[in-house]
């Protein structure tokens, strides 16, 4: 490549056995690691360069379980272990001279279960719960120097050091429950509750309590009528703390409330045509940064 060389591998292993007829243990691991090297100029009084450097091991026990024709479970319990190193280094006095090192690392332990009752073939409900303790710790150093344009835009120039460390460490909760139901041959509902919390992020009534329902009205043969609405929120994970923006605190939950209603129709021919009105209200979104001047700088947070 012109400018750098990426490169990235991974390992997968599986090894499961028969406990009994009706459960089943497995072992997982999976190992993956990749480095990307950007090189925009060599010269060493003008050098542009940045290495990233991931790895990401994951180890976890399956066990599934099948109860009765209608009760069936599946546990896991699994290990994270995530880092990333990046270096960066840019010399061009017209515009910027700086260095960045940013080293972040996480660890997790986590507990799912997930339950499938199903009675019969009009009735159908899943329930779970997870648990994981995370404990991430971020390093952050970076100094830059402006010149060219940027020292005069910045009046007075404004330059930037930054050594920032944060080590957040705590516990995420869920809980969900959905129910399907068959109400007849032409009618079908499916209601879901989920529940989230989160420690590490030090936020007071920050938990999330999910709802949604599901319709669907068969009105003939080839036509049906569905109708959903639910609430959608999303934490900022541990690992995505935005440190290198000056940030050491994690934004609270986003979330968005969907309405959907649509129409489908399978002409003779099997060909399904699809008609949907949606309605999105999003709260709460993250903030992001973006580059005002270079977007696809090598150092986007300094420059």
């Amino acid at each position: 490549p012109k400018f750098g060389q990426p490169s990235y591998f991974d390992v997968f292993g599986e090894y499961a056995i028969e406990l009994s007829p009706t459960a089943r243990l497995s072992v997982n691991g999976l190992y993956a690691d990749d480095k990307v090297r950007l090189v925009l100029e060599t010269d060493p009084e003008e050098r542009e360069e940045v290495v990233s450097a991931t790895r990401n091991a994951q180890f976890w026990l399956r066990l599934e379980n099948q109860w009765s024709d209608s009760l069936s479970s599946n546990t896991v319990l699994a290990f994270v272990d995530f880092s990333n190193r990046r270096r960066g280094e840019t010399r061009d006095p017209e515009k910027m001279v700086a260095t960045v090192n940013d080293d972040r690392n996480t660890q997790q332990v986590s507990l799912l279960q997930d339950w499938v009752w199903a009675p019969s073939d009009s009735h159908r409900t899943q329930w779970g719960l997870q648990v994981t303790y995370s404990d991430a710790e971020f390093s952050y150093e970076a100094q830059a120097e402006y010149g060219g344009l940027q020292a005069i835009i910045l009046d007075p120039v404004s330059d930037v050091t930054r050594s920032l460390r944060a080590q957040p460490t705590g516990a995420s909760y869920a809980a969900y429950i959905s129910d399907r139901w068959k109400l007849s041959a032409r009618a079908m509902v499916e209601w879901g509750l989920r529940w989230d919390d989160q420690t590490y992020t030090e936020l007071d009534s920050d938990a999330q309590l999910s709802p949604r329902i599901s319709l669907m009205y068969r009105t003939s043969e080839r036509t049906e009528l569905r109708f959903s609405a639910g609430r959608y929120q999303q934490s900022q994970p541990i690992q995505s703390l935005q440190i290198e923006d000056g940030i050491t605190r994690y934004s609270p939950a986003q979330r968005a409330d969907h309405v959907i209603a649509g129409l489908q129709y399978l002409t003779p021919g099997d060909i399904a045509v699809r008609v949907e009105a949606f309605y999105k209200d999003i709260h709460r979104v993250r903030p992001r940064y973006e580059n005002l001047y270079d977007p696809l700088g090598i150092i986007p947070e300094l420059q």
